[in-house]
């Protein structure tokens, strides 16, 4: 979602964004499609809604230096190898699973981060 207006608490009214749009990644009940949906495969984590809760989920709680090492599952796994570049031209299902891939990597292996 592409928020196009802002507040104006003075005059009490909105303003059209001339220069830049902001771009929602944290719309009302995102988190909702992480949980379990015992009626579908997988729980419903072979879904588009849920690699792209994936990917917000990512984008806000984990730190990164670029897109690529962020859905990098390599990366994640070995440090030290060449990051693979993610293009958004690749197919949905493949970018898709990167997401998926990525978070359930962070889910797993990084809890104890305390």
């Amino acid at each position: 979602m592409v928020k196009g207006y802002k507040w104006r608490s003075k005059k009490k009214d909105w303003v059209a964004r001339n220069i830049d749009a902001i771009v929602q990644i944290y719309p009302r009940k995102w988190q909702e499609a992480l949980k379990p949906d015992s009626t579908k495969p997988y729980d419903g984590q072979d879904t588009p809604t849920f690699a792209t809760t994936a990917w917000r989920a990512l984008m806000l709680y984990m730190p990164f230096r670029s897109i690529s090492h962020l859905s990098d599952i390599g990366i994640l796994l070995n440090p030290n190898s060449e990051v693979t570049q993610c293009d958004p031209a690749n197919s949905i299902t493949h970018n898709n699973n990167r997401w998926k891939h990525c978070l359930l990597w962070h889910i797993t292996n990084c809890h104890d981060r305390t």
